[in-house]
């Protein structure tokens, strides 16, 4: 009886880490125009809504357009690289909390951000929380919105 409990437990502690998303690495956005909200798993390569741990891709393949943020943002790190189109966050004024990857640019696309009136948050222990460099094709858009780095190595 105790060996089929022990077994038991061990599928269950198996399909806890197989189903969970938690180790995914790399969500790159796939579905041009469209909004970026708690159920929308068709427009992300990794198959489902960026969390916590995930660094999520806006590039080339992500097609153009605007992409729509409609629930709050909790995740690694932002890239934006050679995407030509518009990641409006100002829409519904979105808190965005980034951890260890920050926010990064590259590339030399069309595209622009608008930040919004919400708070973007920046947990970094790298010290490359903002890490956008030169890059040409690139417009900011701050409306009021609130950025704290919380540093802790520079």
């Amino acid at each position: 009886m105790a060996q089929k409990l022990i077994t038991l437990v061990a599928y269950a502690i198996a399909l806890l880490f197989l189903s969970n998303p938690a180790n995914a690495a790399t969500c790159t956005w796939s579905g041009g125009t469209g909004s970026w909200d708690n159920v929308n798993t068709a427009s992300w390569s990794c198959g489902h809504v960026p969390i916590s741990t995930d660094i999520v891709v806006f590039d080339g393949t992500s097609g153009g357009g605007v992409v729509t943020p409609n629930a709050t943002i909790n995740v690694q790190g932002i890239t934006l690289g050679n995407f030509t189109g518009t990641l409006a966050v100002s829409t519904n004024n979105n808190n965005v909390t980034l951890g260890v990857s920050g926010f990064s640019c590259s590339g030399v696309a069309t595209r622009n951000v608008s930040l919004g009136n919400g708070t973007w948050t920046i947990n970094d222990a790298t010290g490359t929380a903002w890490s956008c460099g030169t890059v040409t094709g690139l417009t900011w858009n701050a409306n009021s919105s609130t950025i704290i780095l919380n540093l802790t190595s520079l």
